[in-house]
């Protein structure tokens, strides 16, 4: 499930620092990250 990668990403990695840095989540591509990137802030 996408959430609880970037869950465990977050855990893993100490927290996102830049929106791009989704597509390091397993799960999250290009398309995924266009349709998120308005949804999201840090």
């Amino acid at each position: 499930m996408t959430a609880e990668a970037i869950v465990s990403w977050r855990e893993d990695n100490g927290g996102f620092t830049s929106v791009e840095e989704l597509l390091e989540v397993d799960g999250i591509g290009e398309a995924t990250l266009e349709d998120l990137a308005p949804l999201v802030t840090l």
